[in-house]
C-alpha cells in the first residue's frame, strides 16, 4: 500500500497534470484493482489519499480513465 500511495499514484498526478487527461493500460488498472475500492456506480473505482479522490472509470477493453478530486473543493484538480 505504502508504494502505491507514495510511488505509483504520484506518478499517475503527475502525467494527469501535465495533460488534463490521463488513460491508463490494462495493467496499470490490475494495479489500481489490488489498492483501490469499488464505487456505487459499475466499473468506477477510487481511493481517497491527502486531501484527494483518485478514481478511475474503467472502460469494456480493460483500459480505465484516470482523474482526480480534490475533496474540500468537490472539484476536479
Amino acid at each position: 500500500m505504502k508504494w502505491f500511495l507514495e510511488v505509483f499514484l504520484p506518478s499517475l498526478e503527475d502525467r494527469y497534470s501535465k495533460r488534463g487527461k490521463l488513460w491508463l493500460t490494462a495493467k496499470q488498472v490490475k494495479v489500481c484493482k489490488l489498492y483501490m475500492e469499488y464505487a456505487a456506480a459499475r466499473g468506477n473505482m477510487y481511493i481517497d489519499s491527502n486531501g484527494k479522490r483518485y478514481f478511475i472509470s474503467i472502460a469494456p477493453n480493460g483500459c480505465a480513465s484516470f482523474g482526480i478530486i480534490d475533496l474540500s473543493t468537490g472539484f476536479c484538480i
